[in-house]
């Protein structure tokens, strides 16, 4: 019977059950990142449709105080005031609070997309789509590299224990030549 090829093969298989076991302890913290880094692909593929593009770079180049903006043959323009008996109160105060931001809101409604709402610097702030659908604009999510360190650790740590183990116990067991 060789122990130590033994003892070899202990150590891989507990090594890579402590590698697989830090997988399945880190994964909670992996999951929000993946999520993340989804929400973020999902936003930069919608704001580089061209559409998107096309709508904000007119809505770049428009220079007139509205804020309430449509899209339409390749250039953005105003819309026409609705009549002043027939805007409801609230409105009256989302228009008063979209002003106050500095915000534009350009309606698109073509290619399923119906408006995209830009920020103060001219920076697409969310993509509203026909489905209903909203994407914000996120920034670009970092991966930590500390998630590996849960399934290396789980995989080193036994395996250079039961290493050692083996070590320690030939030196008691091995005859002297």
């Amino acid at each position: 019977m060789d122990i130590r090829e033994g003892m070899r093969r202990l150590s891989l298989v507990v090594g890579f059950l402590g590698g697989s076991a830090g997988g399945f302890l880190v994964y909670p913290e992996v999951k929000p990142t993946w999520d993340a880094c989804m929400y973020y692909r999902n936003f930069s593929d919608a704001a580089s449709l061209p559409t998107v593009q096309k709508a904000l770079k007119s809505a770049r180049a428009y220079r007139g105080a509205a804020h309430k903006l449509n899209y339409a043959n390749g250039e953005v323009i105003e819309p026409s005031p609705p009549p002043h008996n027939t805007a409801s109160k609230d409105t009256f105060w989302e228009d008063i609070e979209f002003q106050a931001r500095g915000d534009k809101d350009v309606s698109i409604n073509t290619d399923g997309i119906s408006m995209l709402i830009l920020d103060t610097a001219g920076e697409i702030s969310s993509i509203h789509f026909s489905s209903g659908e909203v994407v914000q604009a996120t920034v670009r999510p970092t991966f930590p590299f500390s998630l590996f360190l849960y399934p290396i650790l789980g995989f080193f740590v036994p395996w250079a224990a039961i290493r050692t183990l083996t070590w320690i116990g030939e030196g008691f067991f091995r005859a002297r030549t």
